[in-house]
């Protein structure tokens, strides 16, 4: 079974489960990066992900999993980054399972794919 068999399978059962709950789009952050100078004399380097909050999923069962995983073992261990972002470029948060437990995901992760706009 895929990747994207599972997460269309968990799509399903959310629907059955929650007729009134809106169909995930997904959850999209910006990267944007800087360089400036601080007032101690520092050069400083900010690098973030900016959540689009229009553009991503107003909040399912499958979103609150992402908040939930990183309480639980910290951003540094739940996401895998880009290597090497570009300022402005969109990323995608996509679930990935990484080990399975007979027919229970096992481990897993969440993997910022960049997005194509036009």
């Amino acid at each position: 079974m895929s990747d994207q068999d599972v997460i269309d399978l968990e799509k399903a059962i959310d629907r059955i489960r929650n007729p009134d709950v809106i169909e995930c789009k997904g959850i999209f952050y910006r990267f944007s990066s800087s360089v400036y100078l601080s007032s101690h004399d520092s050069i400083e380097v900010r690098e973030s992900y900016r959540l689009l909050k229009r553009k991503s999923c107003p909040g399912c069962l499958r979103c609150q999993q992402i908040h939930e995983d990183i309480a639980m073992a910290g951003i540094e261990n739940v996401f895998v980054f880009p290597k090497d972002p570009k300022h402005g470029d969109m990323y995608e948060a996509k679930f990935v399972a990484a080990s399975w437990d007979g027919s229970y995901v096992d481990s897993w992760y969440w993997e910022l794919t960049k997005v194509e706009e036009g």
